[in-house]
């Protein structure tokens, strides 16, 4: 039976903070399992049309490069949901200190709080859909949702990057920008490229 906890309709990105591997499937009958999220592990939704029970999961698969499939996101076939949904949570609100999840560092700007993160990989930067360059390693943002791209669910919404080019670090304030999330570098607590 339904409880009434499910992951939102939304495009998201988030990490698995439940001990159970997450089974990913080609379809929505369940029928080929092909992928797992793991305990830990970062991965994206995007909503289905016309399909309440589940969404379109973008993850790192065991070939090592980003990947799609169905994740189940509540309740499917009148069964009882999965315990592992409501142990779902926003990248944003989690961070790595190398080798493990650790809870997001906060920093306000113009008075309202963001998560800061930096970048470990060079990473590629959109403004709207388009590539526009990228992001070196070393580089701050910040943000203060778990947004990803309805097309694109492997870009995150970032707010803010810091510019470091004067005598003081400042945020500079950024509209439509998406960060690859980086899946064909990593995913997991060590290997993921934002921290």
């Amino acid at each position: 039976m339904d409880d009434g906890v499910v992951i939102p309709l939304a495009s998201r990105a988030y990490v698995n903070r439940s001990a159970t591997n997450i089974p990913i499937y080609s379809s929505a009958d369940h029928s080929t399992q092909v992928g797992t999220i793991y305990p830990n592990e970062m991965y994206s939704v995007s909503p289905i049309p016309d399909n309440k029970a589940h969404m379109m999961a973008t993850f790192r698969n065991s070939n090592n490069v980003k990947a799609t499939g169905f994740i189940q996101r509540a309740a499917w076939a009148y069964g009882d949901t999965p315990a592992w949904i409501a142990q779902q949570a926003d990248f944003h609100k989690w961070n790595s200190n190398g080798s493990s999840l650790v809870e997001s560092e906060s920093v306000t700007i113009d008075g309202k709080l963001y998560k800061i993160f930096t970048i470990k990989h060079t990473l590629h930067f959109y403004i709207g859909g388009t590539w526009t360059g990228d992001l070196a390693t070393g580089t701050r943002i910040a943000m203060d949702s778990s947004t990803v791209g309805q097309a694109h669910p492997d870009r995150i919404n970032v707010d803010y990057v810091e510019d470091k080019s004067g005598s003081t670090p400042k945020w500079v304030a950024k509209s439509d920008f998406w960060v690859d999330l980086g899946f064909n570098i990593g995913s997991t607590p060590k290997t993921r490229p934002i921290w």
